[in-house]
């Protein structure tokens, strides 16, 4: 299904079956903690300001939660590592942030800046941009 690929990544994807090139963040930092469900409280960061999906050059299942892209893994910067945030465009990262916008994120984006941009809740993001 073209639907769950991005088409810079050429044919990477047809010859699996279910693969995608898209997953979630993951961690108790981020949008999406994994196995147990996030409240939408009053510490919630500007949804228009997080990202919840990121690309990566590795498919995976989109059916296999276990392969997500984990909150460090993503903080490790853009195009660093395959298995994290990563594409086959030029110096940037196709991102989908919590408002349902999609926006390119530059692999020269400052390490806190993206950091606050993974985190889900004002409180963390606050103690980020301060450190």
């Amino acid at each position: 299904m073209d639907i769950f690929r991005c088409p810079s990544n050429g044919n990477v994807l047809k010859q699996s079956s279910g693969a995608c090139c898209y997953s979630v963040v993951v961690g108790s930092e981020a949008a999406f903690t994994g196995s147990e469900p996030r409240e939408f409280s009053g510490k919630v960061s500007d949804l228009s300001e997080t990202i919840f999906l990121v690309e990566r050059k590795v498919p995976v299942n989109w059916m296999d939660p276990s392969r997500e892209v984990s909150f460090d893994d993503a903080c490790k910067g853009i195009n660093v590592d395959a298995m994290g945030m990563s594409s086959f465009h030029s110096k940037c990262v196709l991102a989908g942030l919590g408002d349902g916008r999609v926006q390119t994120i530059s692999d020269t984006v400052d390490s806190k800046v993206l950091r606050a941009l993974l985190m889900f809740d004002n409180d963390s993001r606050e103690r980020s941009e301060t450190e």
